[in-house]
């Protein structure tokens, strides 16, 4: 499936509250990563939210981080739980922000990331940071994507991931915030 480049279209807002209750006013003038994950119990998309995690945590003053998973708010939470997130962390079980922003679906590319080493890399780091065992809700076969808005809303940045274990590099989003 091709997928349409969404760089330069005006981002579709995130909006109501995230799991921590907190109101989302994704209609500042700040810059944003948005970054599309599955379900909360897959150890690859942990990986990946520790690396942002970080990353909210060294430039985070200069850009608002969002966590959309496709996993209910009661599971995200469990997952979520002593962690202590300064970011937006959002339940989207209905695939309502996942289908704006064109996030694929594949599972012919979600069994074939098992041929890489970056797949084994980060299902083993994930699943040691993992605080405890989850329900796996969520489609198995949602690839992850990741979005860099400016301050006007407008996607300056897509990366849609080709596989599971795929990633935006940090020092692309670093790039984006000191830019």
């Amino acid at each position: 499936m091709a997928l349409q480049d969404l760089k330069r279209d005006i981002a579709f807002p995130i909006t109501g509250s995230d799991i921590f209750g907190r109101q989302i006013n994704f209609n500042n003038s700040k810059k944003k990563h948005l970054a599309f994950y599955g379900f909360a119990a897959c150890p690859i998309c942990f990986h990946q939210f520790f690396e942002i995690k970080e990353l909210n945590e060294e430039v985070g003053d200069k850009i608002d981080f969002f966590a959309i998973y496709n996993s209910s708010e009661d599971v995200l939470k469990m997952a979520m739980a002593g962690m202590n997130i300064s970011f937006h962390v959002v339940s989207d079980v209905d695939f309502k922000f996942f289908e704006a922003y064109k996030v694929e679906k594949s599972y012919i590319k979600s069994v074939g990331s098992n041929l890489r080493s970056e797949f084994w890399k980060q299902l083993n780091d994930g699943k040691r940071k993992m605080p405890q065992r989850l329900k796996k809700d969520g489609d198995k076969s949602t690839l992850s994507a990741e979005f860099l808005i400016n301050e006007n809303g407008k996607i300056e940045y897509t990366h849609y991931h080709q596989y599971k274990g795929d990633k935006m590099d940090t020092n692309i989003i670093r790039g984006f915030v000191m830019d």
